[in-house]
C-alpha cells in the first residue's frame, strides 16, 4: 500500500518513486507478490487513481528511505491484461481499490482486506464458525463494490478498515495467532458469498441486541429472529447519565425542555424510531449517535439534575448478531446454519 510519491529526473529520466509504510507490512506483502504483473497493476492502479502525470518506466520501491525493488512499467498493458482475466475468478487473490482516510487510493488484495475487517470488526475471541459468517458478509461487501468497478472507502457505513498490522501493539503476543486463525477462515470460505434473490446483500451486523434483530422496510432480508442468547451479553444493558448542561450543548436544546419528553413510535422489537423534546422532534439514531448510546432501545428515567439513558443491545441490531451467532457456533451450529438463520431469506453461495 503506497501513501506517497516522489518523480525525480535520474539522467534525464523521469524516476517514480512510491513510498510505503511499514505499518501495513509490506515487507511481507512485497515476499508474498512476487510476480512483475501484480506489482506492476498496482503502480499503476496507484498512479491513475491518484492521477499522477508520470511519463518514465522506471518506478522505486521505497521502505524507511531503502530502495527495496526497482520495476519496468513500459509493458505494463500486456501484464495488467493477463492480470484482469485471472480476476475474473474473484478469489482471495483478486486485487481491490481501497480509499484510504486520507483520500489516497491503494490496491491491496481480497485477502489482505478481509484480514483487515475481520480484525477491525469482529469481537474478541470468536469461534471459526462465527468468524466465517462474518467473512462471507465482508466478502459479499468486496464484491458488490468490484461488480461496480468502484473503490471501497476505509471508513463507510458498515466496515472499518485497518490493515491488520495495526493492532500488532494491541495483540503482541497473540498477533501471529490470531492473523493464522483469521487467514483460516478466509482461506476455507474462498470464493463464498451471500445474496438474495440473486443480488449480493450488505453486511448488516452487530454485537448484541435486545433478545430480536430488528427489521427495515428498504432491505427485505432483514426479519425479526430471535436473538435470546444475546440477554446474556456483557453488553446487553448500559446505563448512562446525562445532567442537562450536556445535553443542551449536545443536542442544541434548552434545559426546560427535557421535562417534556415522549416518545413518538417504536419498531416492532420496542426500539424507538423517534422522540419529541418539547416542540423538537429527534430521530432516535442520530440522537443515539450525538450522545454515544450503544442501542436505539432505550429507557428514560427523568431526574432533577440529570437524566439516566438505560439501553439494552449494542449496535443497529440489524441481520447477524455477533454475539449470538457464537453462542449457535457454541451449540455445534455451522456457519451456513448461523447465516440462514440470521438471513433466512438469503443464500450463500460460492462464485464459479
Amino acid at each position: 500500500m503506497f501513501y506517497r510519491y516522489e518523480i525525480k529526473k535520474i539522467n534525464n529520466e523521469e524516476v517514480l518513486f512510491l513510498f510505503l509504510t511499514m505499518s501495513y507490512e509490506f515487507s511481507k506483502e512485497l515476499d508474498e507478490v512476487n510476480d512483475e504483473a501484480s506489482l506492476n497493476k498496482r503502480c499503476k492502479n496507484f498512479i491513475e487513481d491518484n492521477k499522477i502525470k508520470f511519463k518514465g518506466t522506471k518506478v522505486n520501491l521505497v521502505i524507511d528511505d531503502i530502495i527495496v525493488k526497482t520495476l519496468d512499467i513500459r509493458n505494463i498493458d500486456n501484464e495488467i491484461e493477463h492480470l484482469e482475466t485471472k480476476e475474473t475468478n474473484l478469489n482471495n487473490d483478486t486485487l481491490v481499490s481501497i480509499i484510504l482516510d486520507n483520500k489516497v487510493s491503494v490496491e491491496i488484495t481480497l485477502r489482505e482486506y478481509l484480514l483487515g475487517v475481520l480484525a477491525s470488526n469482529s469481537l474478541e475471541h470468536l469461534e471459526e464458525e462465527t468468524l466465517k459468517a462474518l467473512c462471507i458478509l465482508f466478502r459479499t461487501f468486496a464484491y458488490i463494490h468490484l461488480s461496480k468497478n468502484k473503490s471501497i472507502p476505509a471508513t463507510n457505513n458498515f466496515i472499518l478498515y485497518r490493515p491488520i498490522t495495526y493492532y500488532k501493539l494491541l495483540w503482541i503476543t497473540q498477533y501471529n495467532d490470531i492473523y493464522n486463525k483469521y487467514l483460516n477462515v478466509i482461506e476455507k470460505t474462498d470464493k463464498e458469498f451471500i445474496s438474495y434473490q440473486g443480488n449480493y446483500i450488505l453486511p448488516f451486523t452487530h454485537i448484541c441486541n435486545n433478545g430480536y434483530t430488528d427489521i427495515n422496510e428498504n432491505y427485505p432480508y432483514l426479519t425479526k429472529v430471535n436473538s435470546l442468547w444475546d440477554m446474556a451479553s456483557p453488553y446487553y444493558l448500559t446505563v448512562t447519565d446525562f445532567d442537562y448542561k450536556t445535553l443542551e450543548k449536545s443536542l442544541n436544546i434548552k434545559s426546560k425542555n427535557f421535562k417534556n419528553i415522549s416518545i413518538v413510535d417504536t419498531t416492532s422489537t420496542n426500539r424507538i424510531k423517534n422522540f419529541k423534546i418539547g416542540d423538537k422532534i429527534f430521530n432516535a439514531e442520530d440522537l443515539c449517535k450525538k450522545l454515544n448510546l450503544n442501542s436505539s432501545d432505550i429507557t428514560l428515567i427523568i431526574n432533577r439534575d440529570y437524566i439516566r439513558f438505560i439501553t439494552k443491545g449494542k449496535g443497529n441490531c440489524l441481520g447477524l448478531s455477533q454475539f449470538g451467532a457464537n453462542e449457535l457456533s457454541l451449540n455445534g451450529c455451522s456457519y451456513i446454519q448461523i447465516l440462514k438463520y440470521y438471513f433466512p431469506t438469503c443464500e450463500v453461495r460460492k462464485y464459479k
